[in-house]
């Protein structure tokens, strides 16, 4: 497995690729867990690799992926902590390093929902628009909270309409995907957001 550069966990920034960033470059934080599988004989067979990953979008449109291969971690005043081998222990250790980050930049990235509220009566996420406390638009199909009912399923949420689809609904669904939001990019914030505004509690 190809070893990736090294990830540099500063006081109030970090490392990547050589580079160094500010906390404050982050506008936003996604959290994924891959399994891995490998062919033998030609068939497929599960390994035991699980690669957990995040990616930091940036302010200047940068995408930064961080995962739990081959990486060192150093402490604020740079001294190496150690080197992960034991996959289990790097998993924990990115999801730490993750954590941190989401807990260092939870307000600013929070802000960014709260100003496109202020500014346009509602938020964007994941190819929706929330209007708190009133309705939910994916994809120009208007679903009103008190006519709607959501489904969690653990990394997303399902909307339905509470009496059922129309024909139209069900054929532009059928064109694009039923209507959902997932729940991997700035979960923490997200959460809050869906509390505060909707009632929902993921």
């Amino acid at each position: 497995m190809a070893k990736i550069s090294k990830f540099i966990l500063l006081h109030d920034g970090f490392i990547f690729k050589g580079r160094q960033y500010s906390d404050t470059d982050i506008t936003s934080i996604r959290l994924s867990n891959v399994n891995l599988d490998y062919r033998y004989g030609g068939l497929v067979h599960a390994a035991d690799v699980k690669i957990m990953t995040f990616e930091l979008s940036l302010k200047n449109g940068e995408k930064l992926k961080i995962k739990s291969e081959d990486w060192d971690q150093l402490n604020p005043a740079g001294i190496i902590l150690s080197k992960l081998r034991d996959k289990d222990k790097e998993r924990n250790e990115v999801f730490t390093v993750y954590q941190q980050l989401c807990q260092r930049t939870f307000r600013q990235r929070l802000d960014l929902y709260l100003s496109q509220l202020n500014d346009h009566g509602y938020f964007i996420y994941d190819e929706c628009k929330f209007y708190p406390s009133d309705k939910i638009v994916f994809r120009g199909l208007e679903f009103r909270i008190s006519e709607s009912q959501f489904i969690n399923h653990g990394n997303g949420i399902e909307i339905r309409r509470k009496g059922g689809s129309s024909i139209r609904e069900k054929l532009k669904c059928e064109l694009t995907k039923y209507p959902q939001f997932m729940v991997t990019t700035d979960t923490d914030v997200i959460r809050v957001l869906l509390d505060e505004f909707f009632g929902m509690r993921l």
